[in-house]
């Protein structure tokens, strides 16, 4: 029997990308991706804002009140370290 995605925030690692939790170190990757016209036209609507403060208020809602309340689950995508060390070499 597999346990329910609100036992544990879901994290998947691959040898590429690791799908996680969005923390509020990513603020920055976060308001960078909404502030790209070309990107902003394609995020959620609760994202549409230009305020890092209110991101920061919705990275700490979707991981933690919203996620507690099992209204929803979303996560960040990142660039695993091995790709980044194939890169910097």
């Amino acid at each position: 029997m597999s346990k329910s995605p609100y036992e544990q925030f879901p994290c998947i690692v691959t040898h590429d990308i690791i799908i996680r939790k969005m923390v509020d170190s990513d603020l920055d990757s976060l308001f960078e991706i909404c502030s790209d016209e070309n990107v902003y036209e394609y995020t959620p609507t609760f994202l549409y804002t230009r305020s890092k403060q209110f991101l920061k208020t919705a990275i700490q809602h979707l991981g933690g009140r919203d996620y507690e309340k099992k209204k929803w689950i979303i996560s960040g995508i990142s660039v695993s370290t091995s790709i980044l060390s194939k890169e910097a070499k």
